[in-house]
């Protein structure tokens, strides 16, 4: 797959959750947005907003795509205590997902 169209797939796959997560709350239009429940998909990706601010922004994409997919690899995120046990973490699944880490030279 060439990386136009692994973008456009993405980008898709994007539209797609973002338009059933409106259509979601469309359809249910008293529900109360801000006290929509949390799950460790929303967890994971706030924290690692919080502690791995040396990413740039496409790996911080990157995982939260990840964690949106696989909310068992959200879990694991969770279940790591120390900062850089997340860190160490959050490297090794990007480069299983061949991220490539700018250089810092």
């Amino acid at each position: 797959m060439n990386i136009e169209a692994g973008m456009n797939r993405h980008h898709s796959e994007i539209m797609s959750s973002h338009n059933n997560l409106v259509s979601s709350l469309l359809s249910n239009p008293s529900a109360p947005q801000g006290n929509m429940p949390r799950d460790a998909k929303d967890e994971a990706s706030e924290l690692l907003h919080k502690t791995d601010t040396d990413l740039d922004d496409a790996a911080i994409v990157a995982m939260v795509d990840l964690f949106a997919k696989d909310g068992e690899k959200a879990r694991t995120y969770m279940q790591f205590l120390r900062d850089s046990l997340q860190k160490k973490w959050v490297r090794k699944e990007l480069k299983e997902m061949n991220f490539v880490f700018p250089d810092k030279s």
